[in-house]
């Protein structure tokens, strides 16, 4: 049984910040040019239904469900099955890590793909609080580092934080963070605090309606949906540079991969634009950027400029779109979809961007 690398990190959170927390005018109108291609289906099976798919450099795989059956399929260039394997247990989704592992992933365990292999094979599953302890907030892998992220103050303050890989020497990185948001977290906790209520005890949710009072189940409900909600902060790698979208101060940081020193900044504020998914995209082939957005019903993936990150040109995404799984390789947008909103199974298709 081969085992996940594993590395035991403290992450020491210090008050003291330092970051530009410059804002721009919100945006009203932006020019875009509005572009439509078909989607072709590449997979639509009778009586199969794909729970989750991934696509990239690595590979292409489908994991799927045949009535009672659970089979996870590799798919050629073409999209021809390659191989398939019948899993004995029931799978909720893929997740390839930051070091580039696939693995499926079950209600309380995960199970490593063998990518190498001429047939698909899995190793011995490994417990799910595993697996989160140590990959859940790595978020990506450079030549020396990987990076992880570590959400504080109530998830208002999101922090960026390096492991060596050979030294196991643990680097403060960045800090993004809305000071208004971090200050109106910390007097809700109080508030909760004051209420008798743990605040980060999410356990306590289930039984509040019965055990608390109205007011203070109020307010433990608005901490929880509201004041704790987490801003989408994501960070992408390619080539030499580590690229991290601040929405918290509309811009997008640039890093270089060797010591994380910020390179450049470009303002940004197509994430302003109504109807924003709050999904960004990045194409492994390409290096290329995209983003989501619904407008009248329709939803748009917009390319994003390699240069100062705003739009280019936005494509209708065609179909009914019933999923929020996306993902861009080598030019093409894949989602899957439904023929019918009755329909029990759906079609994973592809549209050239």
């Amino acid at each position: 049984m081969r085992f996940l690398l594993a590395f035991t990190a403290l992450f020491i959170y210090t008050a003291s910040f330092a970051q530009d927390t410059t804002f721009t005018d919100k945006i009203k109108v932006i020019d875009e040019v509005i572009v439509s291609l078909d989607a072709s289906t590449i997979f639509d099976q009778e009586n199969q239904y794909i729970i989750d798919f991934h696509i990239d450099s690595l590979g292409s795989y489908l994991l799927l469900k045949k009535k009672n059956y659970y089979i996870l399929s590799r798919m050629d260039d073409s999209f021809k099955l390659k191989s398939n394997l019948l899993l004995h247990f029931k799978p909720i989704g893929l997740h390839r890590n930051c070091m580039s592992e696939l693995f499926v992933i079950s209600n309380d365990s995960v199970y490593k793909i063998e990518e190498q292999l001429a047939d698909i094979e899995i190793y011995e599953p490994n417990p799910l609080k595993f697996y989160e302890n140590y990959f859940q907030n790595c978020q990506l892998e450079t030549s020396n580092h990987l990076l992880y992220k570590k959400l504080m103050e109530s998830n208002q303050v999101h922090g960026f934080y390096t492991v060596h890989k050979e030294q196991s020497i643990q680097k403060p990185v960045y800090y993004a963070y809305d000071s208004v948001l971090v200050e109106n977290s910390r007097e809700w906790t109080r508030v909760l605090m004051h209420d008798g209520i743990n605040p980060y005890d999410k356990q306590q949710f289930g039984i509040a309606a019965i055990l608390l009072e109205r007011e203070k189940f109020q307010h433990y409900t608005y901490y929880h949906q509201i004041i704790s909600k987490e801003e989408y902060i994501p960070v992408f790698q390619n080539d030499s540079n580590v690229f991290l979208f601040n929405h918290f101060i509309d811009s997008v940081l640039i890093f270089d991969e060797s010591n994380y020193h910020v390179t450049s900044r470009n303002v940004i504020s197509f994430h302003k634009i109504r109807g924003w998914q709050k999904l960004i995209l990045m194409d492994q082939a390409t290096h290329r950027f995209y983003t989501l957005f619904f407008n009248n019903g329709n939803l748009y993936v917009a390319t994003l400029s390699s240069t100062d990150f705003s739009i280019l040109y936005s494509r209708k995404v065609q179909g009914s779109i019933l999923t929020k799984r996306f993902m861009i390789y080598n030019g093409y947008l894949y989602y899957d979809t439904k023929t019918n909103f009755d329909s029990s199974f759906n079609e994973l298709k592809r549209q050239r961007l």
